[in-house]
């Protein structure tokens, strides 16, 4: 359990991190870190979004009901498994991370220096098919960037 504790903080610092194993072993960490968070976090501050391809769907499904996966409004699903429901996924989140990202300071675009603790919801992205959507802007953006904007 200890682990899974300092591998959350470590998402929030680093923006970026990957569980390597096998895949029992994965899914049984997986489960464990998901588990935490939503059970220590609510709804309206984290957000989880997941990106997979049909054979692994399965595995994710009990996500679908949480409201941790759904935007505030319930319009919008963050759960993809395919390019074209990644896209669609992406241009929502693109624009909350182009505004935490850049504030409008007397019409000048300005880096705001806030850090992640400054952002609600906090989003926690998931895939397992890192191949299928490493061209989407929202991962691009996420990987690319040197601050945490809330997006991990």
């Amino acid at each position: 359990m200890k682990s899974i504790e300092l591998q959350i903080g470590r998402i929030s610092q680093k923006n970026i991190s990957a569980i390597i194993g096998t895949s029992a072993n994965k899914r049984q960490f997986i489960d464990g870190l998901v588990l935490q968070m939503l059970a220590y976090h609510s709804y309206e501050d984290l957000k989880l979004v997941v990106f997979t391809n049909e054979k692994n769907a399965p595995y994710w499904d009990y996500l679908k009901v949480s409201p941790h996966i759904w935007s505030n409004d319930k319009s919008t699903r963050y759960f993809a498994t395919n390019l074209d429901e990644a896209k669609e996924i992406s241009l929502t989140l693109e624009k909350a991370f182009q505004a935490r990202k850049f504030k409008d300071n007397n019409g000048k675009m300005e880096q705001s220096g806030m850090d992640y603790r400054h952002y609600q919801p906090y989003y926690v992205i998931f895939t397992d098919d890192y191949k299928g959507i490493r061209d989407i802007e929202i991962i691009k953006d996420v990987a690319e960037s040197n601050l945490n904007y809330g997006f991990s």
